[in-house]
């Protein structure tokens, strides 16, 4: 497939979030945009700990800045899913997915959603991973983290 044409529009539309039992990957709609059903426990974690909050940094989305995770959790386990301003960004490595923000997937886990649909941020991703996986002294992903209490 070759992209011929990029075309950017700006547009209120309803959107909604649903899972197709038995079926992780699926197209929908009339241009056949291929979606990700994932179970959160099979996202690997990019860490081997985690702050009890959310940071300050401009990429954690306002509202959740300096909050508690558990917040997030009751939140979470109160819709069913995600708020719709905690994005889960991940990243293909191999056949596995792994998160970029760790905080974000351990509240889907601990609210126990049974999917999670992951943002791929692809070769950007890749890279933002193995920088962050050095930073932590990490030679690859993890499947699990510990909170860290203040």
């Amino acid at each position: 497939m070759v992209v011929e044409e990029v075309d950017s529009r700006v547009q209120l539309v309803r959107v909604f979030n649903f899972s197709i039992a038995n079926a992780h990957n699926y197209f929908v709609g009339g241009d056949g945009v291929l979606v990700h059903n994932v179970d959160p426990y099979d996202i690997l974690f990019r860490q081997d700990s985690i702050g009890s909050t959310f940071g300050k940094d401009k990429w954690v989305p306002e509202r959740w800045r300096g909050k508690s995770i558990v917040e997030a959790i009751n939140e979470a386990k109160k819709l069913g899913r995600l708020p719709d301003d905690l994005v889960l960004n991940a990243t293909k490595l191999n056949y596995d997915w792994v998160t970029l923000n760790n905080r974000t997937l351990y509240v889907a886990q601990q609210a126990e959603l049974s999917q999670v649909h992951p943002i791929d941020k692809g070769e950007k991703g890749i890279n933002q991973m193995n920088k962050l996986l050095k930073a932590a002294g990490l030679g690859g992903p993890v499947d699990s983290v510990k909170v860290r209490c203040k």
